[in-house]
């Protein structure tokens, strides 16, 4: 059997992803490690811009090496609050996910 990549949880926000992120910077001593908004994405023309400060994506590496994915709901997904988890396997290769 392969060994399994870390599992990395995914937090869902409502628009507050950035300032959770860098909340989590501070408390866990994390390190941004990269953080889009719709804005800055290649999809920014398709984005309304009343949501495009809204994160699309955000990770953050902590001191142990482990990993959180972030990112807030998109504008066309009412947001229901936490209800579950999610959590995210990352493979290096489309094949080694295979």
């Amino acid at each position: 059997m392969a060994t399994l990549p870390p599992l990395i949880p995914y937090l869902g926000f409502d628009g507050n992803c950035a300032d959770a992120m860098r909340f989590y910077v501070k408390a866990l001593g994390a390190k941004i490690e990269m953080m889009m908004s719709g804005a800055d994405s290649p999809m920014a023309k398709d984005i309304p811009k009343e949501f495009a400060h809204r994160i699309i994506h955000a990770r953050l590496s902590l001191p142990n090496g482990a990993m959180i994915f972030g990112g807030d709901a998109p504008a066309h997904v009412p947001y229901e609050g936490i209800k579950g988890v999610s959590l995210t396997l990352d493979y290096a290769t489309p094949a080694e996910a295979r």
